[in-house]
């Protein structure tokens, strides 16, 4: 890190105060005590330093506080607070296991083993992440009506995604089906066909969605409110093609 000296201060004109309040919720204008400022994005603190990032040319910088008038010193301190409440962007892996076998000597009837591994990982080197409560919901399709899913598995966890990666395994899914689906005596079954990672904070906003599967893709970007509405669906809710639950009982 670099120490921020006096020179690196500007002296603001009217109209940059006026475009600060078109920056983003993290940039802020902070003033020194000799009336010198600079627009920049508070990172971390330690102790009485505190580091902040100029974001038009991305550099660093490390600065005591004492340096700052007290208005400067005032949003400093507010906006770390925030940042200690916040998360920052994460990332997400999901890998899937399937393991198929005959059920009950049957050529035609699979049964299948799904597991799951989640890996969330913390991408922000400058801060750590509060923990989250996510879902790992898995879906199958029906093999004798392509238009009725079900949820085969909604497992809830929490994990504080760290630097490395924060890792859950999920309990062991299993489901049989048909595969013979194009024979007349198909007795359908559910097959696994792909899952929704749901990550959210303490207050139960939504911070990251991943799926492998088209139309659960494009079922929560034509309504978002699925996306709680997975997190509450139990194992064996029927749906239909648009991920909504099934009327046709």
């Amino acid at each position: 890190m670099l120490i921020l000296t006096r020179n690196l201060f500007k002296v603001v004109a009217p109209f940059a105060l006026l475009a600060s309040s078109l920056l983003s919720a993290e940039e802020i204008l902070i003033q020194n005590t000799s009336g010198k400022s600079i627009q920049a994005e508070v990172v971390s603190r330690d102790g009485d330093k505190v580091t902040i990032k100029r974001n038009k040319d991305g550099r660093s910088f490390t600065i005591p506080l004492s340096s700052l008038n007290a208005d400067s010193k005032k949003k400093v301190l507010k906006e770390l607070e925030r940042l200690a409440n916040s998360y920052p962007k994460l990332e997400a892996d999901i890998v899937i296991g399937k393991r198929r076998n005959y059920s009950n000597g049957s050529y035609y009837m699979k049964k299948m083993d799904i597991t799951s591994k989640t890996t969330i990982k913390n991408t922000d080197l400058n801060r750590g992440c509060p923990p989250c409560d996510c879902h790992i919901i898995l879906v199958g399709q029906d093999q004798r009506e392509e238009d009725l899913f079900s949820v085969l598995s909604n497992q809830k966890f929490e994990l504080t995604p760290n630097h490395k990666g924060a890792e859950f395994e999920a309990k062991p899914v299993f489901t049989k089906y048909d595969s013979d689906n194009k024979g007349t005596g198909n007795i359908g079954g559910y097959k696994y066909v792909g899952y929704l990672l749901v990550v959210m904070d303490k207050e139960s906003s939504v911070i990251l969605t991943k799926t492998n599967y088209s139309k659960i893709e494009k079922a929560i970007e034509l309504d978002s409110s699925r996306i709680k509405k997975f997190c509450d669906y139990e194992a064996d809710q029927k749906l239909d093609s648009r991920m909504d639950e099934y009327e046709g009982y």
